[in-house]
């Protein structure tokens, strides 16, 4: 049994080499680290002169963005709005984030956002993640709580290994600016992986022969199951896995489209912060 494990771990290990990837998704727990009586603000585009100004209403304000249930967040200077949070868990480390539709008007649902991190108060804002978004046309029925099975949500998810106290999302652009009045959602959800104590996290760089830092890399592991999971490296070459199951053999991969890496077979008994790949001269 032992033998076709790792027959097939090094055939895993030559197909990802010669550039095939077969991904299964793997499931960890993932928890928002929001919460109603977290302190949010909004924030407001620039005025688009559609003739809509003025705060939130008083039963849409921002504070629905976070209140656990399907009650609306919506603001009139609709392109560019969004909120600042921060959660009364302190520094925490999201890899995703979910927004649920309101309960009317598709057309004010964003289309796209960005998403930032600060440890200063919001003195300064540092790029997390950006990009479209494409929200289902199905309506969540107002006051609904989170909790409630079958809502209709979009979750996006990324590359992330830093920690912030405060959160800003913005949408930059809506559905239908000119039909449209105003930006809506009905929940926001910023998600993290937590680490129990049957799991481990995995880190590394991905560099060059010299030493450079190989930005967009894909690292993967594989398990015994044939389940996979894949991150890209920073800017500066590093990565991250949290949640990973201890106890188990994987074969971990690195490739990138100008250099070749040797996979690597580890057992994991703990956390491992230098899984690292150098590029073949």
């Amino acid at each position: 049994m032992l033998q076709k494990y790792f027959h097939s771990i090094f055939v895993a290990a030559a197909i990802v080499m010669a550039g095939a990837f077969f991904t299964v998704p793997v499931s960890f727990a993932q928890t928002d680290v929001t919460s109603p009586t977290d302190p949010v603000q909004v924030v407001s585009g620039p005025f688009d002169d559609d003739g809509q100004v003025g705060p939130p209403p008083l039963n849409e304000g921002v504070d629905k963005a976070i209140d656990n249930t399907m009650t609306k967040y919506l603001n009139f200077i609709d392109e560019g709005s969004g909120l600042i949070v921060t959660p009364g868990a302190g520094s925490t480390v999201i890899n995703s984030m979910r927004i649920y539709t309101a309960n009317d008007f598709p057309d004010r649902d964003p289309a796209s956002y960005l998403l930032e991190g600060s440890n200063n108060a919001g003195s300064s804002w540092t790029v997390i993640s950006t990009g479209t978004l494409n929200l289902p046309a199905n309506r969540n029925a107002t006051g609904q709580p989170i909790s409630t099975p079958g809502l209709f949500s979009q979750t996006v998810s990324f590359f992330n290994l830093m920690a912030y106290t405060s959160y800003r999302i913005t949408f930059p652009t809506i559905k239908d600016v000119i039909l449209a009045n105003s930006m809506q959602i009905g929940e926001i959800e910023l998600l993290d992986i937590p680490v129990s104590a049957a799991t481990v996290t995995v880190a590394g760089r991905v560099s060059s022969s010299v030493g450079r830092g190989v930005a967009s890399a894909r690292v993967s592991f594989t398990n015994q199951n044939g389940e996979t999971q894949m991150a890209l490296t920073n800017a500066f070459g590093y990565f991250r896995f949290a949640g990973v199951e201890a106890g188990e053999t994987y074969i971990f991969t690195a490739t990138h489209k100008r250099y070749q890496f040797t996979p690597q077979v580890v057992t994991l008994l703990d956390t491992l912060s230098d899984l690292n790949f150098v590029a073949e001269p």
